[in-house]
């Protein structure tokens, strides 16, 4: 694999970076990808990134510090990316107004994603998503958007020019299951790229009657007291109790009944937080009728592996630390 000096980047570069903390290890294993973070090289030494602070300008070699860190560029170059760069510009001079944390981006793949659901896996879920919903809660008080990394990337060349697909539309390959659950992917409204995959942790409260969603009966009402989000460490601990787990070879497991119910709520109270935190124009994502929302999120819901694996960006190389 070729390495480049920092140097030998461009401004527009996308940057791909695989950090060895717990909460990127079980990204990348969710996503079934080797990244977990995303930015964008702004040219000069900086980096445009989504971080618990906001969409902010880093240096780079502070950015890229301790990860490997790989630089995609585009196949097709138009003539220059001053349109990337531009809107990267006003959305880092709103840079205040949104936050992000990698805990958002683990709850929407923890919940969209493939999972073989054990004992361990079913506490894990429970502790991100509360987590999660908390941030959300949080994030909404103060006014702020949460912005996932890899969307900040994505809508800098997504919106560098008005046409719905141009010379600067970043192709994220489809994603159409076979046997998938029709009308329950989250995708761009005329487009068909659905991202809830038919053994997903929110596939399993699909409906199991006609009409009637399995969350339906649970108690996710405003009355209900919310989770207590789990702290920091203890979550840690689980983490590392599932790579355990699964590095013993742990397949599917039966789950406790009230477990389940209990994960059920957890999932209803990050789909709420989301839908209210995240609501845009063009939101998609209820769950079967009388269902509580369950996951209304922005269209432009990219992980930096779906960047990875993008047609329309090639890998330049990994970058030198400096």
């Amino acid at each position: 694999m070729a390495t480049i000096k920092a140097k030998e980047l461009k401004a527009g570069d996308v940057l791909l970076y695989h950090g060895e903390t717990l909460l990127g290890r079980l990204i990348r294993f969710f996503d079934g990808k080797p990244v977990n973070h995303a930015g964008l090289y702004l040219g000069d030494g900086k980096v445009g990134e989504a971080l618990g602070q906001g969409v902010v300008k880093t240096d780079l070699a502070q950015s890229i510090k301790g990860d490997t860190v790989w630089a995609y560029r585009l196949k097709t170059t138009p003539p220059g990316l001053a349109p990337v760069l531009a809107v990267a510009d006003k959305v880092l001079a709103e840079g205040p107004r949104y936050a992000y944390e990698a805990i958002l981006l683990l709850a929407l793949l923890a919940t969209t994603r493939k999972i073989n659901l054990t004992p361990v896996l079913s506490v894990l879920l429970r502790g991100i998503l509360d987590k999660a919903a908390s941030l959300l809660a949080n994030l909404r008080l103060k006014g702020q958007q949460p912005m996932i990394c890899s969307e900040f990337v994505f809508r800098c060349y997504d919106e560098a020019l008005p046409a719905p697909v141009d010379a600067y539309t970043l192709e994220i390959p489809g994603r159409a299951y076979p046997g998938g659950l029709t009308g329950l992917g989250l995708a761009a409204p005329g487009t068909a790229r659905p991202v809830v995959h038919p053994q997903s942790l929110l596939a399993m409260f699909a409906a199991a009657t006609p009409g009637r969603s399995r969350l339906s009966a649970l108690d996710v009402s405003a009355e209900a007291p919310a989770p207590e989000p789990v702290s920091d460490e203890a979550l840690d601990g689980l983490i590392q109790a599932f790579f355990v787990e699964t590095q013993a070879g742990a397949t599917e497991a039966a789950v406790a009944p009230e477990e389940v119910q209990a994960l059920g709520r957890s999932l209803a109270g990050f789909g709420t937080a989301a839908t209210q935190a995240l609501a845009t124009e063009g939101t998609v994502g209820v769950l079967g009728h009388g269902a509580p929302p369950i996951l209304g999120v922005c269209a432009d819901f990219v992980t930096p592996g779906d960047l990875m694996t993008s047609p329309s960006l090639w890998e330049v190389g990994e970058i030198e630390q400096p």
